[in-house]
């Protein structure tokens, strides 16, 4: 029989719920959330709650992210520019701003005003840049680095200047790489010195392999926002290619299982979340939401009743009752329309500010996450997402 080919299994699964992962945690499982240092949305700021790690990805650009806006302090109302644009968000230095949060842990950097943020409106929740996780993993991480600069140069396009500005210099990034000037693994990651950035691929491989000595298992679960589902299968054959080098060359290769199984989980689903003063609003919208699907399954059966009836041959009695029927389903739906209205933070336009961050948690007295955000799979969070989102009013 032939030996396994060494590669990375991506699966995708939106089939488990967040008390799903927060079990397999307890078994012992690997269970990360991969984010962006920034204004975290419902869904990740549930997920801190839960206890599940979020690693923030720290070398995005201000001004180009708008899925996290790093270079804002933003709640639901308003936004508040704390950095410059264009500058990469590990050496972007935060100024002053009139958010509070944790006194004793003094920021300089837009990373750490985001991270001390979630920390002091969820406590106990375990947040980390990218850099710092790299480095602390910094054996592993180097040799990764090393071997994927040996095998797979062509993957190094991205410097950072001294002036924090990114760009794409192929044969730059490379000569950087090669003579060790790696941005995350520098003494000082935030000195004004030019230096390589980690290619997405290696970065997220690093991650995985990571994640899987740390718990000695054949299957780790990675929790993804709306992005990394897409594009993850534009990186298979460059994953496949540095997890076979990675298990046939590195020193701790042998440790990895030949075929590692990542169960990628689409978590932006989990966005049913407010803050505690907003609790009364959204427990009025589930419960909207929950008594149309309840109304539209009692319709069902009453629709089948009635068109098995010898009542259904009379066209007049049939107008009538099909009228009947349509004119409570609009009542019923204008309803979970008008509580969804009363609550326009939980459906923002992609892209676009308004939505409750750990600044709106810090302000109004903490984070309120329904039990359905925690109970039903993330398939089950999409189609109530849809539900909602398609309800409209009667009003013209």
């Amino acid at each position: 029989m032939s030996e396994i080919e060494p590669r990375i299994v991506i699966n995708i699964n939106p089939d488990v719920s967040i008390a799903d992962l927060s079990a397999r945690m307890a078994e012992g499982y690997s269970v990360v959330r991969s984010a962006h240092v920034g204004n975290l949305r419902p869904y990740n700021l549930t997920l801190a709650a839960a206890g599940i790690p979020i690693l923030a990805v720290d070398h995005t650009i201000t001004g180009v992210d708008t899925s996290y806006f790093p270079e804002l302090v933003l709640n639901r109302s308003q936004s508040e520019q704390v950095s410059g644009l264009g500058v990469i968000v590990s050496r972007a230095a935060a100024q002053q701003t009139t958010v509070t949060h944790d006194a004793t842990r003094p920021v300089q950097f837009v990373d750490e005003l985001h991270i001390a943020a979630v920390e002091a409106a969820i406590p106990g929740a375990k947040m980390f840049s990218n850099t710092e996780y790299l480095r602390t993993h910094e054996t592993i991480s180097a040799e990764i680095i090393q071997l994927a600069l040996e095998r797979q140069p062509e993957l190094f396009r991205r410097v950072v200047n001294s002036d924090g500005i990114a760009q794409n210099r192929a044969s730059e990034a490379r000569a950087l790489a090669q003579s060790g000037r790696v941005l995350q693994l520098l003494d000082d990651p935030r000195s004004p010195e030019a230096a390589a950035l980690v290619p997405n691929a290696v970065d997220i491989a690093i991650n995985f392999v990571i994640e899987a000595l740390d718990t000695e298992r054949e299957t780790i679960f990675h929790l993804s926002g709306p992005d990394m589902v897409r594009y993850i299968g534009t990186l298979t054959d460059t994953l496949d290619a540095l997890y076979a080098s990675i298990r046939s060359e590195t020193s701790f290769g042998s440790r990895l299982p030949p075929q590692l199984d990542v169960q990628l989980v689409p978590s932006a689903h989990a966005k049913f979340a407010t803050t505690t003063a907003q609790q009364p609003v959204l427990d009025q919208l589930l419960a909207a939401a929950e008594e149309q699907t309840a109304m539209l399954a009692e319709t069902h059966d009453r629709r089948r009743e009635f068109f098995s009836s010898p009542a259904s041959q009379d066209p007049e009695a049939r107008t009538q009752t099909l009228a009947g029927f349509k004119a409570t389903e609009a009542a019923v739906e204008a309803q979970l329309a008008i509580a969804r209205d009363n609550l326009p933070e939980l459906m923002p336009a992609q892209g676009s500010t308004g939505y409750v961050t750990q600044y709106d948690v810090l302000a109004e007295g903490g984070l309120y996450v329904p039990d359905v955000n925690l109970q039903l799979t993330m398939t089950q969070l999409n189609i109530l997402d849809r539900q909602i989102s398609r309800a409209r009013s009667n009003s013209p």
